[in-house]
């Protein structure tokens, strides 16, 4: 399985810094409420299964909280 680093060239990603947000409403325009616990979720169950059946089938997911859909992204 190839790592992160292998499959994306990040020098070509252009990001500004976006700092710390100092106000709820303000973190909250930048992403959804819930994505953090929802991602955590999403890697603990792929862990989980690495544990229990010594292997795991995925390597991530993509999430979309506007139509509630997790695709997982296969090995």
């Amino acid at each position: 399985m190839n790592v992160i680093t292998e499959e994306v060239n990040y020098s070509t990603i252009e990001e500004k810094d976006s700092g710390p947000s100092c106000s709820l409403a303000e973190a909250l325009e930048r992403q959804d409420l819930y994505i953090n616990s929802i991602l955590a979720q999403v890697g603990c169950d792929i862990l989980w299964r690495m544990f229990k059946e010594g292997r795991t089938l995925y390597r991530g997911a993509y999430i979309n909280l506007n139509t509630l859909r997790v695709n997982p992204i296969p090995v």
